[in-house]
């Protein structure tokens, strides 16, 4: 049985927001253990996605 696209958007950005969430929890955890600058990298990265998510999540399924 396919899911109705409304909620088959609302998953699809929680899953983009996820994702965000583990790259920025990678980051720190690689800065606190290593120091490594690629920390602050993944941190960014990781904060980037997760407000793309967020975007996507008011423009696109709230709108409708």
């Amino acid at each position: 049985m396919a899911l109705p696209l409304s909620l088959r958007l609302l998953l699809a950005f929680a899953a983009i927001e996820v994702v965000g969430i583990a790259v920025g929890s990678a980051g720190l955890a690689v800065e606190f253990i290593y120091g490594a600058d690629v920390g602050f990298v993944l941190l960014t990265a990781g904060g980037l996605v997760f407000g793309v998510g967020s975007l996507l999540w008011a423009k696109v399924y709230k709108a409708r």
